[in-house]
């Protein structure tokens, strides 16, 4: 506490009880919640009392609150994409026609309503799934998802157990030459792409294989079964070697 508090808390305490009420608020201001030798004990409960109804009724109020808008925004993204793009097929569009900017659109609600709202504070957890699925994705069973970076989720299929780690991006458009490219993308059964990777248009993960962090898994690549990979672009694992601290070597 500094000393101009610490001084005026003093001056509270030394009060008479007859201005006990005044020495009371003077404390509240110091933001002292204990009681001080000098003030009527019923003016201390008082203030206790009306600390613990503030605290629980603020914390109420955000607890019953936050829940309930992230439910909103996750529900208003999931109306604008089918109201206003609709079923994603695989295939090619211009980049000047309507369907390019209605995704624009769309992605803008994502971006800007269920991001900050719902999807980052979901993200790793059963609701982001859900969620994702409304969207139209392909999620199966026991997946970890902890990214909402689908641009476009009817084209992504995440297999039982698979895992989306965080900052990943499942990338299933390219534009060349003003043509908006779109394939799809799978993650089969118990694969995992590793954090802060990307993943290109009609490539696929399969079964248990592992990508790693940073990592870029080009257009049309297939990652075998069973195989590790890392590397932008991919190539085989290898073991990081660590230099020690200003090593010239």
């Amino acid at each position: 506490m500094h000393g101009r508090q610490k001084r005026a808390c003093e001056q509270a305490g030394s009060t008479t009880r007859s201005s006990g009420a005044g020495a009371v608020g003077l404390l509240r201001r110091c933001g002292v919640g204990a009681c001080v030798p000098g003030i009527g004990g019923s003016a201390c409960r008082q203030t206790r009392q009306q600390s613990a109804s503030s605290a629980a009724g603020g914390g109420g109020l955000r607890g019953d609150v936050e829940p309930a808008a992230g439910a909103v925004a996750a529900g208003v993204s999931t109306a604008a994409k089918w109201a206003i793009v609709g079923v994603i097929r695989a295939g090619e569009q211009p980049l000047w026609s309507s369907f390019v900017w209605r995704t624009e659109v769309s992605d803008t609600f994502t971006e800007m309503v269920a991001a900050p709202w719902f999807a980052r504070a979901a993200a790793g957890t059963p609701a982001l799934a859900v969620w994702l699925r409304t969207l139209g994705a392909k999620i199966g069973r026991g997946v970890w998802c902890d990214s909402y970076w689908l641009p476009e989720p009817d084209l992504v299929t995440l297999g039982d157990a698979s895992t989306v780690n965080r900052g990943c991006v499942v990338q299933t458009h390219l534009f060349h030459d003003r043509i908006m490219s779109m394939d799809t993308v799978e993650l089969e059964p118990g694969s995992t792409l590793g954090p802060h990777s990307v993943v290109l248009p009609a490539s696929t993960l399969g079964a248990h294989a592992t990508v790693g962090p940073a990592s870029l898994v080009m257009r049309g690549e297939t990652v075998p079964v069973g195989s590790r990979w890392s590397g932008n672009p991919i190539g085989p694992w290898r073991a990081v070697k660590v230099r020690a601290y200003q090593s010239t070597t």
